[in-house]
């Protein structure tokens, strides 16, 4: 099983360096984990849509904690702000990180994303 969700892992990190574009889902748990899903589309558009990541929340769960999460994912992956087209959460304190995550996509030159 190990094996599986590497190779899964493997193949998601070498198509996150040549998409056009993507739009990430945010799921905030009962247990203070934020789900990440995205969807992307490469050059060749492809289309393909997974689990990016969990992330953890330690202590508070404001918007500024989740994006904070969101933030070290999209570094992690190697992902560009300015790529990101949309941002779908599950409302609540979502609205915060929202906000974050759009002032983030237009520093990096990208228009602000659908919600």
């Amino acid at each position: 099983m190990q094996d599986i969700a590497e190779n899964i892992s493997s193949q998601l990190s070498d198509k996150n360096g040549h998409h056009e574009c993507f739009s990430l889902a945010l799921d905030e748990s009962d247990t203070a984990q934020v789900l990440i899903f995205i969807r992307g589309v490469d050059k060749s558009y492809e289309v393909y849509e997974e689990l990016l990541d969990i992330d953890s929340i330690h202590g508070t769960t404001t918007g500024a904690d989740i994006f904070k999460g969101v933030e070290n994912v999209i570094n992690k992956k190697n992902l560009r702000w300015r790529n990101l087209k949309s941002i779908t959460t599950d409302g609540g304190k979502n609205k915060g990180v929202v906000a974050l995550v759009s002032k983030a996509v237009e520093n990096d030159g990208g228009s602000k994303p659908l919600v």
